[in-house]
Parts: C-alpha cells; sequence; structure tokens
C-alpha cells in the first residue's frame, strides 16, 4: 500500500518514497481472513443475497492476470480516490513507485522555478515541502478558486475554514510562495517526467504556460508565461469504476451524480437512487449487505481525509454486525434472509461525520492545523503527529507491519537549511 499522506514530500525528498510504502499482508490475523492484492474492476448484484466482485489479480511483473469472481454475504466499497498529478502515482508495486517518486524529487532538485497547479491540501503541502527544502527556489501556486481549499465550482466554506485559508495563505507568502488564485494554468507542450509532471521540452529549456482567469470562456486566449518545472495538485477524483462499471443498475447509479463519488446513507450503505429526485434518493439503503467509507464516499458534511474514514469506520463495522447478526437469525432460504432491504428492529448507528480539519506540515519540523470545532493546534503537535515522519508508523501500527525507516535529510534541505545554509 501506498500511504499517501506521504505523496508531498515522497515527490521532494529523494528517498523518501521507500518508507512510504507500507504492506497489508499481516492486518488480517483472524484465520478465516485474507489479503488478496488485485484490481477490481466491477461490483454485481449477484445471487441468493450474495454480492459478488470482480477482480484480476496482480502478477510478480505487475501486470493483470486473467479475471476472477468471488460472492461475498457483505461488501465495503474503499476504492478511495485518485490525485491527477505527482502524489499518487498510479503503479502497480512498490519498486515502480519509489521509481516514480525518485524521477520527480531529481526533476524538483534540478528545476529553478516550479509552478504547483492547484492550491487545495495536496498543492499546499508539495510547496511548503519545496521551499522548506530549496529556499532559494522561486515557487508559485495557481489556483482556480479565489481562496487556497476552494475552486470555481465550490467556493463555500465551513466559517472556520476559510479563516484557517487565509492563515495559510500568509505563511506561504511569508516563505516566499507566489500565490496567482482565481486562474487555471495549462501547459504548451513540454516532456512528461511521470504523468501530472511537466518540463521543458528542450534540456534546460523553459515550458510555457497559459493562464486564464475565472471568468474566461471555453477557448479564450489567456497571459503567457513560463517555468522550468508544472507539478498537476488538482483534486483528487474518487475511484468509482467498480461502481459506474456494474451491470446492477441501482449501484450505477448511486455512482453516477454530478458531484463525484458514490452516495451513501447516513449509516454508510450505498445509497439508493430514484427517479426525479425524490425525496426518498440518497437515504434508503440499495442493500443491506452493500457499504462504501472512504474518498471513494459521498455524503453530505464528510470530509475526504483520512481522519475522517477512522472515525467512521466504527460505526460501519458496528453496522455491519448487527445487519449480520439479525439476518443470521431468519429462517435459512426465507425472503427475510435473501432480501435486500434492512431486517426490521435493527438498531443502526450514524457515520461519525466530523467539522473541517487539516494538519498542514511545513517540512518535518513544523506545521499549521485546524481541529474540528475550530481550534488551532500548536506548531509543535503538528509536527509530533504528522510533520516528523507522515504518521508512518501510526499507519504501519494500525496495519501490523513494522515502522519504515526514514531516510536522512538530503544535503542542502530541512535541518541544513533551518540551520542557515540554505541549498
Amino acid at each position: 500500500m501506498f500511504h499517501a499522506i506521504a505523496g508531498a514530500r515522497s515527490s521532494v525528498w529523494p528517498g523518501w518514497a521507500k518508507s512510504a510504502f507500507i504492506g497489508y499482508d499481516k492486518l488480517l490475523t483472524n484465520p478465516n481472513g485474507r489479503f488478496v492484492q488485485a484490481s477490481v474492476s466491477k461490483v454485481c448484484e449477484g445471487s441468493n443475497a450474495q454480492h459478488e466482485v470482480e477482480f484480476s489479480r496482480v502478477g510478480a511483473d505487475g501486470t493483470a492476470l486473467a479475471e476472477e469472481r468471488a460472492s461475498f454475504d457483505f461488501v465495503v466499497l474503499a476504492t478511495g480516490s485518485a490525485q491527477r498529478g505527482p502524489t499518487k502515482p498510479d503503479v502497480a508495486d512498490s519498486k515502480s513507485g519509489v521509481a516514480a517518486f525518485e524521477a520527480i524529487a531529481a526533476a524538483v532538485k534540478d528545476a529553478g522555478r516550479i509552478t504547483i497547479a492547484g492550491g487545495g491540501a495536496v498543492g499546499v503541502e508539495l510547496a511548503f515541502e519545496i521551499v522548506k527544502a530549496y529556499p532559494k527556489k522561486e515557487v508559485t501556486i495557481v489556483h482556480s478558486g479565489d481562496r487556497l481549499f476552494s475552486s470555481r465550482a465550490n467556493n463555500y466554506f465551513h466559517p472556520s475554514l476559510e479563516e484557517f485559508a487565509g492563515e495559510v495563505k500568509t505563511r506561504l507568502e511569508a516563505e516566499g510562495v507566489r500565490l496567482i488564485l482565481g486562474h487555471r494554468v495549462e501547459a504548451e507542450g513540454g516532456t512528461q517526467v511521470v504523468p501530472g509532471v511537466l518540463k521543458g521540452a528542450a534540456s534546460g529549456a523553459p515550458l510555457q504556460l497559459r493562464l486564464e482567469d475565472g471568468s474566461a470562456s471555453a477557448g479564450k486566449e489567456g497571459a503567457s508565461a513560463s517555468t522550468d518545472l508544472l507539478l498537476n495538485a488538482r483534486g483528487a477524483v474518487p475511484m468509482v469504476g467498480p461502481a459506474t462499471a456494474s451491470d446492477w443498475a441501482g449501484l450505477k447509479e448511486a455512482a453516477s451524480g454530478s458531484r463525484g463519488g458514490i452516495a451513501i446513507t447516513k449509516e454508510g450503505f450505498v445509497a439508493r437512487q430514484t427517479a426525479g429526485g425524490a425525496a426518498d434518493a440518497g437515504v434508503v439503503p440499495l442493500s443491506c449487505r452493500l457499504f462504501a467509507l472512504g474518498d471513494c464516499a459521498l455524503l453530505d458534511g464528510m470530509t475526504r481525509t483520512a481522519y475522517q474514514a477512522k472515525e467512521a469506520a466504527p460505526m460501519l463495522i458496528a453496522n455491519i454486525k448487527a445487519v449480520a447478526t439479525a439476518l443470521a437469525g431468519e429462517e435459512p432460504g426465507s425472503a427475510a434472509r435473501t432480501s435486500l432491504a434492512v431486517p426490521s428492529g435493527v438498531r443502526l448507528q450514524d457515520l461519525k461525520v466530523l467539522e473541517p480539519h487539516a494538519m498542514i506540515p511545513i517540512g518535518n519540523k513544523d506545521g499549521m492545523g485546524l481541529f474540528p470545532g475550530g481550534s488551532r493546534p500548536p506548531a509543535f503537535l503538528i509536527s509530533f503527529i504528522k510533520a516528523k515522519d507522515l504518521m508512518t508508523a501510526w499507519t504501519a501500527g494500525d496495519l501490523k507491519a513494522t515502522s519504515p525507516a526514514l531516510p536522512a535529510a538530503p544535503t542542502g534541505s530541512y535541518a541544513v537549511a533551518e540551520a542557515g545554509h540554505a541549498a
């Protein structure tokens, strides 16, 4: 597993990516549990009250093997999201992932001017990582929204997040990062380092850019600019392919909304959609055996963060147990046992939905944060929780894996720069 929280630092700090791949193989200690490395192509309704998952195992060389299909009593869709850029490379194995990150880190080191497309959490973390590692580089964030963490499509902010965005903007500018808000940026030509990372077409040649403001109509020519390296940090896209590829119409519809993600109920069930936007759309479970959680799930007020998923998981597990217990008490083969409806009388819990929150590392010894409720944790706490190792030890512990060793800081970076010997 790639530990996505480490994506920004792995893109800047040579050698860091080796610490960001953590195995799942020791997670399931129950003898009935098993871990299968595979790519899921679709989830189907199945028969006899079991849902089917179609998948392809990953071979030793990273290629997909023949498709298989298996049946399960309960299915939880937790397919996550894909970042349209360098911090979540689309690779089949850790070796390829480390190679991709090393190529990005080498390109960052060689570039004097770096432009980041996107001012969400990923773009902001990338900018802080770069300026802490290489204080003399010119770093620019181009963001389509008029505020950090927003977008042209959705500029609504929770009041605490709006204030925090202003504080992060001030800190970025203090670190020398240039901000161009309310604009989009596209490259004209260039050479791809890895998907989402572009440099000039010729060795040493600048990459030409086109900037368009938020009111520019499609095809309208914008201002020109240039850079040495363009990093795409635009928003993550929920990975809903196993749902949209399904021949189960209800599941396909749950994942086909304009907002992205698989619609779920407040208890975590995949939600049944109804024609014409009826009152029960997104409220009634499609099946009492089908759930979704994490970045791929869509529920009003629920953010797509690891912390949110971790806090909501215990309620979803409790709901699965409650449904399983109720179904086990029904007569085998009965309509109640095979029905997709939630058994009557089952006590279910609502998933815990957190207020906006964020932890932004600023190098490996500093940071800014927003906790649910609007409080601001001190920098040392952000450093202790996240910035020092990007939660690799915490994640490895959860997965019952060995904590990865962290590489030494690169010359001219973090500790050296903080000592006044900036590269």
